[in-house]
């Protein structure tokens, strides 16, 4: 068969695509509702995404209270969806995050939905996922959903060539002298990146005054246990430092109880703006959303563990009981690619830090470096979530990675390949 388009070469490309990779226009990106209940779904060959119109995973929001209901399964363990995506409410008891399968799920859009597992809302339990900023370098923080913050429709956009999968959303915080301007940008799907989404976040000063104590926080309460939904360990994850399938990505991972087969990893990239002093932790779960957004300073949290990503890929770890470096490495991947020789898990208690060594219901925390704007000025700041594990082979990885810019990271990964042969 030959595929023709007169005077319309772009066409046939898109027709091509279409025949020769079903999986890319199975992918869909539709929005819903208005107001307090505006979202979208981005739903990707693997994975899927609800996004909040202000920028956060975990959708609807309820109208009369900032609490986000838990996700609740089916007889069949699958999420509540619509034949068009939108989440069954099931009289406004409901939302989803983030949902993946390693393996390429097929079907109707409701089809393919369900046949991905839920990683963070589980059952009756409150979803927490979200993120909050400072203005006052890090005395206090605000929720994206509180007071002075007025949120745009999110708007979506689908590529039928390449895959990729975007929601932007525009956020402006005003209040007192305070003018800013926080537009993220969510996007996953891209050729081979079918298990990592990256938030681009833009924030730009609309004020008369500088800004310069400008910090953000991104806070997730990982819920993708392997218990039955109801059971007292449902929401139980280990955590550890790094991601598995991307030593080049500085995280923090959790990790579910059936031999860490379902993995959730959020962090940052070195080579990214403004990712050199990132912070990343966890802490104990069980808290509000919005206690975790509000205080998501280390001290506020009872000075967890943490590492902090210093320039040129060094990392340095505070243990808990120290206020001071604890063990500082000129190249955090190792860390990742080599568990064992992190000094931190060589203590007493062999605690995997940043966190806890034992299964747990915890919050994981990424917290930007403090970062200054002037009038009229802009600044970025990117960080990722991954999910593992995946049936893309590495060299498609590396693919990703190199088409996403992510040069460290391919580096990295083909290293790993050559130490296996």
């Amino acid at each position: 068969m030959k595929l023709t388009a007169r005077g319309r070469p772009g066409l046939a490309a898109v027709i091509a695509v279409a025949l020769l990779f079903p999986a890319l226009a199975r992918a869909q990106a539709p929005t819903f509702g208005t107001g307090v209940g505006n979202y979208a779904l981005l739903n990707g060959s693997n994975l899927a995404l609800y996004v909040d119109h202000y920028g956060d995973l975990c959708a609807p929001q309820n109208a009369t209270t900032p609490t986000k209901p838990g996700g609740t399964l089916n007889g069949s363990n699958q999420p509540y969806v619509n034949a068009d995506g939108s989440v069954n409410t099931l009289s406004g008891t409901n939302t989803y995050g983030a949902l993946y399968n390693p393996l390429a799920t097929s079907g109707t859009l409701q089809q393919q939905v369900q046949g991905k597992t839920e990683y963070i809302t589980l059952g009756n339990r409150n979803a927490v996922e979200g993120w909050s900023v400072s203005v006052n370098g890090g005395a206090s923080f605000v929720p994206y959903n509180a007071l002075g913050m007025t949120a745009a429709p999110i708007s979506t956009s689908y590529d039928a060539v390449t895959g990729l999968l975007t929601a932007t959303t525009g956020t402006t915080y005003k209040l007192g002298s305070t003018n800013l301007g926080i537009s993220q940008e969510i996007s996953f799907n891209n050729n081979d990146s079918k298990n990592i989404a990256q938030f681009v976040t833009t924030f730009t000063n609309n004020g008369t005054s500088a800004i310069t104590g400008l910090q953000y926080a991104r806070g997730i309460d990982p819920n993708q246990g392997a218990a039955p939904p109801g059971n007292s360990s449902d929401v139980n994850t280990n955590q550890s430092f790094g991601a598995l399938v991307n030593p080049a990505l500085f995280s923090i991972m959790s990790n579910d109880q059936l031999g860490q087969q379902r993995q959730l990893s959020l962090g940052v990239l070195q080579t990214d703006p403004n990712a050199v002093g990132s912070v990343v932790y966890a802490t104990s779960g069980g808290q509000t959303q919005n206690a975790l957004l509000t205080s998501p300073q280390l001290a506020r949290q009872g000075n967890p563990s943490y590492v902090e990503l210093l320039s040129g890929g060094q990392a340095m770890y505070v243990d808990a009981s120290n206020s001071a470096d604890d063990a500082t490495t000129s190249n955090y991947e190792s860390w990742i690619e080599n568990p064992a020789s992190a000094p931190f898990l060589n203590g007493a208690s062999a605690s995997i830090t940043p966190g806890f060594s034992s299964f747990s219901d915890t919050d994981l925390v990424l917290l930007s470096p403090t970062m200054s704007l002037a009038p009229g000025a802009s600044t970025t700041y990117t960080f990722y979530y991954q999910f593992a594990p995946t049936d893309v082979p590495e060299p498609n990885v590396v693919a990703m990675l190199l088409s996403s810019g992510m040069a460290a990271g391919a580096v990295a990964l083909r290293r790993r390949r050559t130490r296996s042969i």
